[in-house]
């Protein structure tokens, strides 16, 4: 519903990162018990989406690799790796471009994720109908969304952003630390 506003320069050396982080954190992530996952992702999150506002203009050649593999291996290890979510607020990407940037980017990594954990064992057999619903929910979601996306401040688009997140963070860290 984005895709024109993606910025491809960075979605495309991400998914490489991610391709390989996928391939090695794969395999760990199958004997992870839950608990420890919904806190670790929790704290992740919590600490990414907060990060101070800083300018992230790297110097090295190819710093989408970099982040693509580091969100994908936490993301693949965790089910939230958080780190493009903070970063991609500091590049200076409109509010549209982050939209479409971070879809695609995620998209293509959890299509990656989704394989790796096949080909590790894990059976998705159980999951389809939440898998199916969870499918039509984001399309509504991402069309109620972009029916919005103009209508809100940059500033308040980022404190959404933010907040979401937070409140993702800490219902994840309830659930680690009081369904164990």
């Amino acid at each position: 519903m984005f895709r024109e506003h993606i910025d491809w320069r960075i979605a495309i050396p991400f998914l490489v990162g991610s391709v390989v982080a996928v391939s090695i954190a794969a395999p760990i992530f199958v004997s992870l018990p839950d608990e420890f996952v919904a806190m670790a992702i929790g704290i992740v999150m919590l600490v990414a989406i907060w990060l101070p506002g800083v300018s992230w203009r790297p110097k090295i050649k190819h710093p989408w690799v970099i982040v693509g593999f580091v969100h994908s291996f936490l993301s693949t290890l965790f089910a939230y790796g958080a780190l493009l979510h903070a970063v991609i607020l500091h590049t200076g990407l409109r509010r549209r471009q982050i939209v479409a940037t971070m879809a695609a980017s995620l998209s293509g990594m959890a299509v990656f994720k989704i394989a790796g954990y096949a080909l590790n064992g894990f059976d998705y057999s159980p999951y389809i109908e939440v898998i199916g619903l969870s499918i039509i929910a984001a399309f509504a979601g991402t069309w109620v969304g972009k029916q919005v996306i103009d209508r809100i401040s940059e500033a308040t688009f980022r404190l959404m952003f933010r907040l979401l997140v937070t409140l993702s963070a800490l219902r994840l860290l309830y659930m680690g630390l009081f369904n164990s």
